[in-house]
């Protein structure tokens, strides 16, 4: 509201930059996860190019597929996998401000995504137990310490706060399904399975032998990632099996994979860091990581340039997941349905200045659902008497003329992309001394007109 109040910004490209900005902190955080880990400069560059795979993947999947609240929820997740172990550091911390942290990256949480809750929060809860239980200090209820009861009471009130506001609701309010049934409800998703993670599939076995080893020869130290990994793992199945079962749609259960993905990638940089040192490692983690680096950068390549023919470039196999298929070539389809051009923002904000608009009075002649929300954003059209998703899913097909025959219709309002305005022209023309309708405004492809 500051930058409209002061620059006059406009709320949409507010919205756009809003974006991009969590996508940027999205991967700072994920870079301050892992700085404690890179060794060395030959460590620093490899874990720079696994920075930027992991930025690139699932962070940019959601960023630009407009998953807003998913951004945030895997930006906060993150975070928490930063802060909890400050309750433990050797830098003598003060433990009420890791808790005031751990404490309002658990509200982002809740608040932007709240499926992500159970796995998250019960992974800093066993941490905090693990850990806190060899500290020295007074136990109460025989083996809880006090840092475990105060994280555990704080993100306990934390919940029943979430489900008080998001979940309660769902039962009461009319015409809304209740979470637990919108958890089977379907939607676009990006559903892949393994393709993306087939690369860091060695270092998954590299880090159960690390594991296995370390706790041979007692060298194992509790990290809260490993914790937070194994947990989220077990929650993650669980949601699997709610799959298997029909109680969870693919399109909830894939949106687990942000969180993995936070996971594989921290783990591979801990492990390449830490084997890069090593006498054979040395030589094949770089070219390992290299050969996939250049398998994505060619293939983008290839695949997307101009000097191979269509029928040349059907025959590149794509091993790369989601860099081509998805973040590179589907971009300008995403980008094309979801343009909204000037003329069409313009048209938006002059019906935002008519006072008596509302959805019940304007008929929608042409225009996508996301022609429609792009609208209603910016004009800021009240729905108080329709349901807001019936409004924007309604995909009749209606003209100027269905417009003046409805009594309920006050305005009527031509917006999409690949229409003119020839049918204003001709009504105009065949009715040349008419005074039904009133033109507000009228460009190229959009109008707005008011029933005398």
């Amino acid at each position: 509201m500051l930058l409209i109040g002061l620059f006059g910004v406009p709320e949409y490209y507010i919205y756009e930059m809003f974006d991009i900005s969590v996508l940027f902190l999205s991967s700072l955080i994920f870079y301050v996860l892992i700085m404690d880990k890179i060794k060395g400069k030959l460590g620093f560059v490899l874990t720079m190019f696994l920075l930027w795979l992991f930025m690139f993947g699932y962070p940019y999947n959601s960023y630009l597929y407009g998953f807003s609240y998913l951004s945030l929820g895997m930006m906060f997740v993150t975070g928490l996998i930063c802060v909890t172990p400050l309750l433990f550091s050797k830098e003598k911390i003060p433990t009420w401000f890791a808790i005031t942290l751990i404490s309002l990256l658990a509200m982002g949480v809740i608040f932007s995504y709240c499926l992500f809750v159970p796995g998250v929060f019960a992974a800093v809860c066993i941490y905090i137990f693990v850990k806190d239980f060899g500290e020295e200090g007074k136990t109460y209820l025989k083996i809880f310490k006090k840092k475990t009861l105060l994280v555990t009471g704080i993100l306990l009130l934390i919940t029943i706060l979430g489900i008080g506001y998001l979940f309660v609701p769902t039962f009461f309010i009319a015409d809304q399904s209740n979470l637990v049934e919108a958890l089977k409800n379907d939607g676009g998703m990006y559903t892949e399975k393994y393709a993306n993670f087939v690369f860091y599939a060695i270092f998954g076995i590299l880090y159960v032998v690390d594991i296995f080893l370390k706790i041979r020869k007692k060298e194992f130290k509790i990290e809260f990632l490993d914790v937070f990994s194994w947990v989220f793992v077990a929650y993650f199945i669980v949601i699997y099996l709610g799959l298997v079962g029909g109680l969870i749609s693919k399109y909830y259960f894939f949106k687990l994979y942000y969180i993995l993905w936070v996971c594989v990638l921290a783990i591979t940089i801990k492990l390449v860091n830490e084997y890069v040192q090593k006498k054979y490692f040395k030589i094949f983690l770089p070219i390992y990581e290299g050969i996939w680096v250049l398998m994505v950068i060619l293939t983008i390549v290839f695949k997307a340039g101009t000097f191979l023919t269509q029928e040349q470039k059907e025959k590149i196999p794509d091993w790369v997941g989601m860099y081509f298929e998805q973040n590179y070539f589907f971009k300008g389809s995403v980008f094309a349905f979801c343009n909204f051009a000037k003329d069409q923002i313009e048209t938006a904000e002059i019906l935002k200045t008519i006072e008596d608009v509302k959805a019940e009075n304007v008929l929608f002649i042409t225009g996508s659902n996301n022609e429609r929300a792009w609208t209603l954003a910016i004009s800021d059209l009240q729905t108080e008497g329709i349901k807001y998703d019936k409004f924007l899913s309604d995909g009749t097909q209606y003209y100027l003329q269905d417009g003046l025959d409805k009594e309920n219709v006050k305005y009527i309002v031509k917006i999409g992309m690949t229409d003119g305005t020839e049918d204003l022209d001709e009504f105009l023309a065949q009715n040349p001394n008419q005074n039904e309708i009133e033109i507000l405004h009228q460009s190229k492809r959009c109008y707005i007109v008011k029933k005398n």
